[in-house]
């Protein structure tokens, strides 16, 4: 369960409503904060029940923090987590355990991409572990800010992109932190950049293995994007006549090798996987 959306702890009946979830056997409660609201001891202690705890917070620049997010202040999102963190040593420290994991989650966009360095020192300075980023997702135009995605900005160029991704990697290792990008950010990032596959690795896909696509043209596909259509309906029998063509077993040759096809070599939708572990993955199916 996540709270999320409007800001929870805005009603004044949040923790009440929170409890309800708490109490229920098997369900972790997760939430997602911008920490606006100065938070009182009472909500600082009752957060500690939490499973994890998502902050808000897209960069270190006060004033483009306010353009990002209208109105935020970064002095009451730095108080917060500097209570949230007091009240976490004591309750592990008490109870033995390590939870909430407080966590900072940014928005990425055309304003503050080049404070991601500085945003993961800040990270580290605030005794967080860990950076989640994402790409800008448009709003409603009442809304609007003007904050839009890299990919979409003619303020960056690739050699920019990679450069600045390149030294919050280095800022991240440097300072204990984990970076780590959502799978639309680092498909975009790929994407733009156009990387490919390196040596010893595949893409982690069994769709060969257990998907079937049928086209309104009657071609017949076993991948999501956009490898060929491996037959056609009018040519085939039964399901073995697809999963086992010719074509689809040279698909799957090709993932299971890493000697991949261009269309599966720059691949934006498959992760990146060892082929070794790709392979021991297949043998399991």
């Amino acid at each position: 369960m996540s709270f999320s959306g409007g800001e929870i702890t805005v009603r004044p009946d949040w923790m009440e409503i929170a409890q309800k979830f708490i109490d229920l056997p098997h369900c972790t409660v997760n939430c997602i904060l911008n920490l606006q609201k100065i938070l009182t001891p009472e909500e600082t202690r009752f957060l500690m029940n939490f499973e994890t705890i998502s902050v808000s917070l897209d960069t270190p620049d006060r004033k483009i923090l306010k353009e990002t997010r209208i109105n935020t202040k970064l002095e009451n999102i730095v108080y917060n987590i500097t209570q949230l963190r007091v009240a976490l040593s004591l309750v592990n420290g008490h109870l033995h355990r390590f939870k909430p994991g407080i966590r900072i989650h940014a928005v990425i966009g055309d304003k503050n991409y080049r404070q991601l360095p500085d945003l993961v020192s800040l990270v580290s300075a605030l005794g967080l572990k860990q950076l989640e980023i994402s790409d800008v997702t448009p709003l409603r135009k009442d809304y609007d800010t003007g904050f839009i995605s890299i990919f979409e900005s003619k303020n960056f160029d690739n050699n920019e992109i990679a450069l600045i991704l390149e030294q919050s990697y280095k800022r991240a290792k440097e300072t204990g932190v984990v970076l780590v990008p959502d799978r639309f950010f680092k498909q975009r990032v790929d994407k733009r950049l156009k990387k490919t596959t390196p040596p010893g690795k595949t893409r982690y896909c069994l769709d060969p293995w257990r998907m079937i696509q049928f086209g309104a043209d009657g071609g017949i596909k076993t991948c999501c994007i956009g490898y060929p259509s491996l037959t056609s309906i009018d040519k085939v029998e039964s399901i073995d006549d697809i999963l086992y063509s010719e074509k689809n077993l040279q698909c799957k040759n090709e993932l299971t090798t890493g000697d991949l096809s261009e269309i599966c070599d720059r691949c934006e939708r498959k992760e990146i996987i060892d082929q070794e572990q790709f392979l021991m993955i297949v043998r399991d199916l």
